[in-house]
């Protein structure tokens, strides 16, 4: 099988869910139940939950993609890339 590369973006998740995660996180960031909540309040916050509910239905559906962080400049990225490839 040729090696997949998925850049950026995912299907989107529907607006209840969005809304159910906003909540939920939101509850859990005013209210943490587990010791390591706080530390994971520094890498998302309740207003990244469409994106990451996108991020995680395109995983979930091809679960065979590579995926590159095409976030950083673009030199960064093509060696990832590159990498990847094994050039």
């Amino acid at each position: 099988m040729p090696t997949q590369l998925l850049l950026n973006g995912a299907p989107g998740a529907g607006k209840s869910t969005v809304a159910a995660a906003l909540t939920r996180a939101r509850n859990r960031r005013a209210h943490p139940t587990r010791p390591e909540q706080p530390e994971n309040d520094r890498f998302v916050a309740p207003e990244d939950a469409a994106s990451l509910l996108a991020s995680l239905a395109g995983r979930l559906t091809r679960p065979g993609v590579h995926r590159v962080d095409a976030s950083g400049d673009v030199e960064t990225t093509v060696r990832a890339m590159e990498t990847l490839l094994g050039r």
